[in-house]
């Protein structure tokens, strides 16, 4: 619900900036998924999730790492975590790069043909 409200809010205006909007949504969505998967460790899913949303949101995987570890600074000193968190942060990079270039695609397509 929250992450169809700042849509909502960004549409209609809203001056203020997505980063800790998009933080509080990506731990709830961790939340969610770690009742789904109780077996899963929490900080993993809420750090992941976290890292890749900062990095499509921000376009900086190193600004990613350090947010996230702001954010979990205590549970980010098992080294398994860091990796996983990278690997996060590295496929999101990748699916933001191809989503871009299919949406240049889009764009183009819809100006040569006019609709």
């Amino acid at each position: 619900m929250k992450i169809i409200l700042l849509a909502v809010a960004f549409k209609g205006g809203f001056l203020g900036g997505p980063t800790f909007p998009i933080l509080f949504s990506c731990t709830m969505i961790g939340l969610a998924i770690g009742l789904a998967f109780p077996s899963v460790p929490i900080i993993l899913l809420v750090t992941c999730i976290e890292g890749a949303a900062i990095t499509l949101l921000l376009g900086g995987p190193l600004t990613a790492i350090l947010l996230v570890g702001a954010v979990a600074s205590e549970g980010l000193t098992d080294f398994y975590l860091d990796g996983l968190i990278i690997v996060s942060i590295v496929t999101a990079m990748i699916i933001g790069l191809f989503l871009k270039s299919a949406v240049e695609k889009r764009t183009a397509k819809r100006r040569t043909t006019g609709t």
